[in-house]
């Protein structure tokens, strides 16, 4: 019986042990950590259109920054003021990285051309980390840039004349009244008063 229970009580402790060891090895990050990567919803959009940005592999709750540039960024005669490259800087948001390491966020290109979107932030490793890609923006089709504007003018050319229509029928019915009672009225005619002859 005893050596039931010495065998019991080390299987037990075995268990406990590999399941100890089984959290641990789950529990340790890989090493190397991943590179950070930078996807983009889409390379191609219409002006006005939205694009999601997602970064991964960057260091967990550290802070990161999405800028953006392209040619509606450019000053006059393709210069900025002051400076002697072309391309400015058009936009920038703060973003902060998830547990897991990731950042996203979205933003809205209006001018056409080509756009670089720049990723920038604390990789995974603890190096700052800088990601690029570039976004094509075209032209909006008449139809997607212009809003629809103006009045359903049949629908409001219909309903005039169906009021005229009304008013006709009001007058012709009034006009129509007047002329029975008129008829069906008949005119009291005063009998002739005699003048006496004198003789």
């Amino acid at each position: 019986m005893r050596i039931i229970r010495f065998v019991a009580t080390v299987a037990g402790a075995g268990l406990v042990l590999l399941a100890g060891s089984a959290t641990a090895a789950s529990a340790t990050p890989t090493y190397p950590p991943p590179a950070p990567v930078l996807t983009v919803s889409a390379n191609s959009i219409v002006a006005g259109g939205h694009v999601g940005i997602t970064g991964s592999g960057f260091l967990p709750g550290s802070s990161a920054s999405v800028t953006w540039t392209g040619s509606g960024a450019l000053g006059v005669g393709g210069k900025a003021f002051g400076t002697a490259a072309g391309v400015l800087r058009m936009g920038a948001k703060s973003l902060t990285a998830s547990a897991a390491g990731i950042v996203s966020s979205s933003i809205t290109l209006t001018s056409e051309g080509d756009h670089t979107i720049t990723l920038a932030g604390t990789a995974a490793d603890g190096t700052p980390t800088s990601l690029s890609t570039v976004v094509t923006v075209s032209a909006a089709t008449v139809a997607e840039s212009l809003p629809h504007t103006g009045a359903p003018i049949l629908l409001y050319t219909g309903g005039g004349l169906m009021l005229v229509l009304l008013g006709l029928l009001v007058v012709m019915v009034v006009r129509k009244r007047r002329r029975e009672s008129a008829v069906a009225v008949p005119v009291a005619v005063a009998p002739p008063v005699q003048q006496p002859v004198a003789y």
